[in-house]
């Protein structure tokens, strides 16, 4: 036996082979149509080039009632890219969530931005009930996992679900607070980035008008703006 494990491994030294890693082996079987868990639909992105990474997306709900679910993906600065979307055969029930793979080729970006929009009508029409968002970074040669709840709770009605169940809403009680939001000077995170204020340029030191010293504050008045503020 031992002779024979020798032997065996003296033929892959001189042939040069080498075993495939485990990542290798699941962007093969992700590329080549293989695996259950992602057999629900595809969303091939490749432009014509050879698969050489993908995403594994999970669609989950936890009520009955959505007749519809479409996926779509964008690049990280918001450009579309292409969508497809979960009904009929493949409506998305509390008894069975759907397995989605999203393949792209080796000249594409690296960061993206995943979107769920969950819809009552089975066309995928009308105004949806939820709406999420992932960002996924995705290296050439990886396999990236990522799980959407078209369920989620939407208790301020802008349409994006709670963070608590599954969705982006980093406060699910003001509806002007979304990810989708224009940042504001106000002293709330409104596009749900976790940062308050960011490019106002809050603290920083500056001179009035009339020549005084003092600091860059929000405008009270225009949420827009700023002011420096003097002592």
């Amino acid at each position: 036996m031992r002779g024979t494990s020798a032997l065996m491994l003296g033929m892959l030294l001189l042939c040069g082979c080498t075993v495939p890693s485990d990542d290798d082996v699941i962007l093969e079987r992700l590329c080549s149509h293989a695996g259950r868990e992602f057999q629900d639909a595809t969303l091939q992105l490749t432009d014509g080039e050879p698969c050489s990474r993908g995403i594994v997306v999970e669609v989950r709900s936890w009520r009955y009632g959505i007749g519809c679910v479409r996926v779509a993906l964008e690049t990280g600065n918001g450009r579309p890219i292409g969508s497809t979307s979960l009904r009929g055969q493949t409506q998305v029930t509390p008894a069975k969530s759907r397995g989605l793979r999203i393949l792209l080729a080796e000249g594409q970006e690296t960061a993206f931005r995943l979107y769920s929009e969950s819809f009552e009508s089975e066309l995928c029409t009308g105004t949806p009930s939820t709406r999420l968002f992932q960002l996924v970074d995705l290296p050439n040669g990886t396999v990236q996992s990522a799980r959407l709840d078209s369920a989620g709770t939407d208790a301020d009605g802008d349409q994006y679900a709670s963070i608590d169940t599954g969705g982006t809403d980093c406060d699910d009680t003001n509806a002007d607070v979304h990810p989708d939001n224009i940042e504001k000077c106000d002293g709330v995170d409104n596009d749900c980035d976790k940062y308050v204020d960011e490019g106002f340029n809050i603290g920083v030191s500056c001179t009035s008008q009339q020549g005084a010293k003092g600091i860059v504050t929000c405008d009270p008045s225009n949420s827009t703006q700023t002011i420096c503020a003097t002592r």
